[in-house]
């Protein structure tokens, strides 16, 4: 499928407080800040459901953004941000997201250490 792999690269977030509110949708928790909606929130949350990113693994996911550009932050296992099948699911889940959850807008992944710094950036796949 689309998205195989991508989950086995993604861990949650501990003692996290300052990553924004927090919503907990199908065992992961969707971390967003005030510069999203809780609504924008949700439908990224319902998404992911959607999309077996979030298949009832205990994760962790933040959104956010930045100017015109939403940022959807993966805290990853370390070296995932290396592996390339992960990251060519990473940029098709950017470009999935941002044509069924922000109507074409432009959507970052960005792939973070377990602090939330950024590693890699991705933005969607060229169509």
């Amino acid at each position: 499928m689309l998205l195989v792999g991508l989950c086995k690269g993604l861990v949650l977030l501990t003692g996290a407080t300052n990553y924004g509110m927090v919503l907990e949708v199908n065992h992961a928790e969707l971390y967003y800040t005030a510069a999203v909606s809780k609504e924008e929130a949700q439908a990224l949350g319902a998404y992911l459901v959607e999309a077996k990113v979030f298949d009832g693994s205990h994760i962790s996911v933040q959104l956010t953004r930045e100017g015109q550009m939403t940022h959807v932050r993966f805290p990853l296992k370390p070296g995932a941000n290396v592996d390339e099948a992960f990251i060519a699911s990473a940029r098709e889940l950017a470009s999935q997201i941002s044509q069924n959850v922000f109507h074409g807008a432009p959507v970052e992944i960005d792939l973070c250490n377990e602090q939330m710094k950024t590693l890699r950036a991705l933005l969607p796949s060229a169509a």
